[in-house]
């Protein structure tokens, strides 16, 4: 395999994993799940009415998802930008994998 082949890959799965991160944070949906994280701390406090530790442990995890949420939240008002850098990235994608075919070869 020789260098140019190398770096070739290697650029390539750089970028795919770019990729995949971008597409996750595209597809998420962080408002729908800080909905249900809602719900499931209202049911906690209505099992748990009087035992005020218990509802304080048991809402501490979905304090810090609905925070990982909310985050993700931020992060998707620039969506449209994703979209673009997710367009540019699997056509240098494409472009690599054309240029390794042809090194290959």
């Amino acid at each position: 395999m020789s260098a140019v082949t190398r770096a070739l890959k290697t650029e390539i799965a750089k970028l795919e994993k770019r990729l995949e991160r971008l597409k996750a944070i595209i597809d998420a949906a962080p408002i729908s799940r800080i909905f249900e994280i809602g719900r499931e701390s209202a049911q906690i406090i209505e099992k748990h009415r009087d035992d005020y530790a218990t509802i304080a442990k048991l809402l501490e995890p979905l304090k810090k998802e609905e925070k990982r949420m909310y985050a993700l939240a931020k992060k998707q008002e620039k969506i449209s930008e994703m979209i673009d850098d997710q367009i540019d990235l699997e056509f240098e994608i494409r472009e690599l994998k054309d240029r390794l075919f042809w090194e290959e070869k």
